[in-house]
């Protein structure tokens, strides 16, 4: 029969597991440092057709924008025009196994409507065949500088 110092011992383990499991896999917002605050509400245009994709890789959840096909895209949310606006909500950055970890970015589609869910640009280097970061080596503290295939900043 156990005792009771030993249920205490099996809750306190049983509280602590999810807190290491969060450390270990947690996604962490990096909008607030210097590097990455300055492209927060930066508009882009999109440079060729894309498509909202249900997000079947990433652990973040939401949608993907993207042009590309890939085993991560469970299906097809929405049709998004070339020529079309998004702006950049937040940034964050996600363990991503032992590979180190992947930052993705938040945006807004103008004039598309997903209910409310988060729509990512994929930015991870593990992905690199869809990533739209320029640097698919990216390390934390190094600029977010997206292939101009994919965006230019709006205006140009």
């Amino acid at each position: 029969m156990a005792t009771a110092k030993t249920l205490n011992r099996g809750r306190a383990l049983l509280l602590a597991l999810p807190l290491g499991l969060t450390a270990c896999t947690g996604v962490t917002s990096l909008s607030e440092e210097e590097l990455y605050s300055d492209m927060i509400g930066q508009c882009y245009v999109l440079q060729q057709d894309m498509k909202i994709h249900e997000n079947g890789c990433w652990s973040l959840g939401g949608l993907i924008l993207s042009p590309d096909e890939s085993y991560c895209f469970k299906g097809n949310v929405s049709d998004v025009e070339q020529g079309a606006q998004i702006r950049l909500f937040d940034i964050r950055q996600q363990q991503w196994g032992s590979a180190g970890f992947c930052p993705q970015a938040v945006v807004k589609v103008k004039g598309t409507e997903t209910s409310g869910r988060e729509v990512f640009i994929p930015l991870c280097f593990s992905n690199d065949h869809i990533s739209w970061l320029e640097d698919p080596l990216w390390q934390r503290g190094d600029a977010i500088r997206l292939r101009e295939e994919y965006v230019l900043p709006c205006g140009n």
